[in-house]
Parts: C-alpha cells; sequence; structure tokens
C-alpha cells in the first residue's frame, strides 16, 4: 500500500471484452506520474484495488462491502 498522499492520478481505460459466452468490462490504470500500469478483469476489480489502496480500510472490509452490492 502507498503512503497516504494528497494526491494521485491515474489515467484510465475501459474496455470491452467478449468471450464466446459472455461480454464484460476489462480495466487497466496507469499511474500518471511514475507510468506504473495495472489492469483489472472486471470494473469491481478495479473498485476493490482503489477502495483497498486509498480508503485506509481494511481490504476484507472493502471487499464484503463490495459483494453487499
Amino acid at each position: 500500500m502507498q503512503p497516504n498522499p494528497s494526491y494521485v492520478s491515474y489515467l484510465l481505460r475501459l474496455r470491452r471484452a467478449q468471450s464466446a459466452t459472455a461480454t464484460r468490462w476489462v480495466a487497466s490504470v496507469q499511474n500518471t506520474a511514475t507510468g506504473e500500469m495495472l489492469s483489472f478483469p472486471s470494473a469491481e476489480a478495479l473498485v476493490r484495488f482503489l477502495l483497498a489502496e486509498y480508503d485506509q480500510r481494511p481490504a476484507d472490509i472493502c471487499e464484503a462491502e463490495m459483494a453487499a452490492t
């Protein structure tokens, strides 16, 4: 987990991925300061990452909240 920054910027990319049985959204973010790129298999996974990374609550609580929605 990163220290508690006062400002973080990401470039967000969403694209529709189609398989033989379903269509879903996949996401990637690029940290604009470091260039680091992270990919996620779903928009939900991206939200879980952001909550765990910046919300400062334990990841298991964030995941439980996401599962409840």
